[in-house]
């Protein structure tokens, strides 16, 4: 059945309503401190590499201070998405920052595969053929997957999106996107830390391939989004009214796991800058190796609390 100019704008206004309250919803910036906690891990590698065994300062590697950037950006992303009453009214600047959230997620996953595909446990190889290979790889490949989606939304738009899109947004709770899936490939990547050789070097290239796919659509059509935002406040999500009465405290409640969790890595996020700074004793170094294994823990005995309490709610249902 054909479809004339109206339909398919209220086709393309449906799909990007449910975009807006499922996939790209605000509250999706809760994910940020999966990529705070990833991005804090793949700081250990060059620090132990550059301190311990090449004797130099992290803070005058370039490299280094570009993974320690990332960390910062996603710390004051997770601290963001505490702040509901302001990033549901600033709903433009809000879903920007989750698309800044989202490529940074989608970066510390690529560095945690480069550091698997060519680190080695006395050099990170950063000019080594294989890691060139990486980068051009991998660069390539995303520039492939956003040129073909931008052409994908183009079409779509021009036929509407279908009412089976638009609900698959809802439906998209086991997607790639979501925490329980990302805290299963941060699982896996462990896991991965353990092997050696090729298999190793495979698993870097492989974790790359598979999340620049995934991720690649999602990021032009949350840019588009922002679109549609600018534009038209249709496309603004509800903030309820029972959300709107919670008071500033009680959001800054060190109750709340979350915010422990961003207040715990924004200290190791300290502890490693005062490292790259300053000449601390051995003594020093083992408390904030400490603090630092102390933060993962905390952070893993959190996921398993959660895991638990939501299979008993969804066993209630």
């Amino acid at each position: 059945m054909n479809k004339n100019k109206q339909d398919i704008v209220q086709l393309n206004e449906a799909y990007f309503k449910s975009l807006a309250n499922s996939r790209a919803s605000i509250s999706m910036l809760n994910l940020s401190f999966v990529g705070l906690l990833i991005s804090l891990i793949n700081l250990y590698p060059p620090y132990a590499l550059l301190t311990l065994v090449q004797g130099i300062n992290p803070m005058e590697n370039g490299f280094y201070l570009f993974l320690l950037v990332i960390s910062v950006l996603l710390l004051f992303c997770s601290f963001l998405s505490r702040l509901n009453g302001l990033i549901y009214k600033h709903q433009v600047f809000s879903t920007s920052v989750l698309l800044l959230m989202m490529t940074l997620l989608l970066l510390s996953f690529i560095i945690m595969g480069h550091g698997f595909a060519v680190y080695s446990s006395t050099d990170l190889n950063l000019g080594s053929p294989l890691s060139n290979l990486y980068f051009v790889l991998t660069f390539s490949f995303f520039l492939i997957c956003m040129v073909y989606n931008v052409s994908w939304l183009k079409k779509q738009l021009s036929l509407g999106f279908s009412n089976k899109r638009a609900a698959a947004n809802f439906l998209a709770s086991k997607g790639v996107y979501q925490s329980a899936s990302l805290w299963f490939i941060f699982g896996f990547s462990l896991i991965g830390s353990l092997l050696t050789g090729f298999v190793k070097q495979f698993l870097g290239f492989a974790l790359s391939i598979l999340l620049l796919a995934s991720f690649s659509r999602l990021l032009i059509e949350v840019s588009y989004l922002i679109f549609l935002k600018t534009k038209n406040k249709v496309y603004w999500e509800k903030f309820t009214q029972q959300e709107k009465q919670r008071t500033f405290l009680k959001k800054l409640s060190l109750k709340s796991t979350s915010l422990r969790l961003v207040i715990e890595g924004a200290v190791c996020l300290s502890a490693l800058w005062a490292v790259g700074t300053h000449q601390l004793k051995e003594g020093a170094y083992t408390l904030i190796r400490v603090v630092v294994i102390l933060f993962v823990l905390d952070c893993l005995i959190s996921f398993i609390r959660w895991f638990i309490a939501k299979s008993k709610k969804e066993g209630i249902k």
